[in-house]
């Protein structure tokens, strides 16, 4: 041990040379211990500093990744609402798309259905008036030019409308990329549209027909007959002309 005040030597608890008590000395601070002391605390606070870089690293990066995490969450979220709206989207089109096409598909047949309801609606009118003016079979021995007036045209209606019937629900053939399509037209327009003006020629011409010459007794009674259909016959017949129409805007 080296005595702090003669710098010698010395060993126990007294300097031997100067006499001054060691244990006070010992007890004081040790510039080598003190200089380990603070490097200890440097290193001590150092590390601690480390240790909370280190720490607040790790927190941002828990927290950057609990970020990321709510962003996929959200991101997966949103994404599938997107999808599930773009679906009912596509779906509810598809729907309606094959909806329109089941019913644009079907109006030919329901134009032909309601031709045949007109058509027979008449026709029955005509066949329960055939006798008014005489008998069918003396038609030529009596010569009874109304009479064969009345049945001409009866005869020429029903046959009409027969015609018309099968002429709505047919479509008409297209050439297309090498293939043949049948491709709805409206037909069947111009037959609704004859019924329609019959009903109101017999409604506002009938009344100003004279009843002489021949044959306009005939041509007279076959309006009477389709003005007794009542307004029933003229509304369908407007309306199939309505459908023929957007048939053929539609196809």
């Amino acid at each position: 041990m080296i005595c702090p005040n003669c710098k010698q030597e010395v060993t126990g608890n007294f300097c031997s040379n100067c006499g001054i008590s060691l244990e006070q000395k010992e007890s004081g601070t040790d510039p080598a211990k003190g200089k380990r002391q603070t490097e200890n605390k440097s290193s001590h606070y150092t590390k601690k500093q480390s240790n909370q870089k280190n720490q607040g690293t790790k927190k941002q990066a828990t927290k950057k990744k609990k970020s990321q995490t709510a962003g996929k969450i959200s991101r997966g979220v949103t994404g599938t609402v997107s999808r599930g709206i773009a679906t009912a989207g596509s779906v509810t089109v598809g729907t309606i798309n094959t909806a329109w096409k089941i019913c644009f598909n079907l109006l030919p047949w329901v134009c032909g259905a309601l031709m045949f309801y007109i058509t027979a609606k008449l026709s029955l009118g005509l066949w329960s008036q055939r006798h008014v003016f005489g008998s069918i079979g003396r038609i030529i021995q009596e010569r009874n030019i109304n009479q064969a007036a009345y049945l001409i045209l009866s005869l020429g209606l029903t046959a009409f409308g027969i015609l018309q019937i099968f002429w709505t629900i047919s479509r008409k053939k297209m050439p297309d990329n090498g293939k043949v399509r049948r491709i709805d037209t409206g037909r069947g327009m111009l037959g609704f549209l004859l019924f329609f003006l019959l009903a109101l020629a017999a409604h506002y011409i009938n009344p100003l027909l004279p009843e002489h010459p021949y044959p306009l007794p005939g041509l007279k009674l076959v309006l009477s007959v389709t003005s007794t259909l009542g307004r029933s016959f003229a509304l369908l017949s407007f309306l199939g002309v309505i459908l023929c129409f957007v048939r053929k805007i539609g196809r």
